[in-house]
């Protein structure tokens, strides 16, 4: 698979992963065959998939969305889907959470909608359990933790 990504974070200079990097979204848009979303919920990311972002995209086009819901305009997609321009949907995260029996999201062609749990198997559980204990000790220690949100915090 041919893997393009966009990070207005990442500098191409800088990177060396396994992706080809494009300039902006709208270079992943034109090129896409799966959209795959992983972006925190801001007001740039708000909407960012829209009626304008989802005609950017090839015809059949499959989105996945396990970020954060509002990221994408659900009326925009429903009606991407029910047109048939974009071929399928994979979500689990919603603007409104939980979403409700009578959603029309609930009655789409070609979507997946699942709860936003899917990591919570028991060995993924686990090991969450004991990188936060490991996390705790690590502080009371004096050391970072392996894990850090805000680490200007060690600066």
């Amino acid at each position: 698979m041919k893997v393009c990504a966009f990070d207005p974070a990442v500098s191409h200079p800088n990177y060396d992963g396994p992706a080809t990097l494009a300039d902006s979204l709208e270079g992943v848009l034109d090129v896409a065959d799966f959209l795959s979303l992983h972006v925190v919920l801001n007001d740039a990311t708000t909407k960012m998939i829209n009626a304008t972002s989802l005609q950017r995209l090839k015809p059949g086009c499959r989105i996945i969305n396990t970020s954060r819901g509002a990221v994408i305009d659900e009326i925009a997609l429903l009606e991407a889907l029910r047109n048939g321009h974009v071929g399928g949907a994979g979500l689990d995260v919603f603007e409104t959470e939980p979403l409700t029996a009578d959603h029309p999201l609930c009655k789409a062609p070609n979507i997946l909608l699942t709860p936003h749990i899917a990591s919570s198997t028991q060995e993924a559980l686990e090991n969450m359990g004991r990188d936060v204990a490991e996390g705790v000790l690590d502080v009371l220690n004096g050391r970072r933790p392996k894990y850090v949100v805000n680490p200007s915090v060690f600066k």
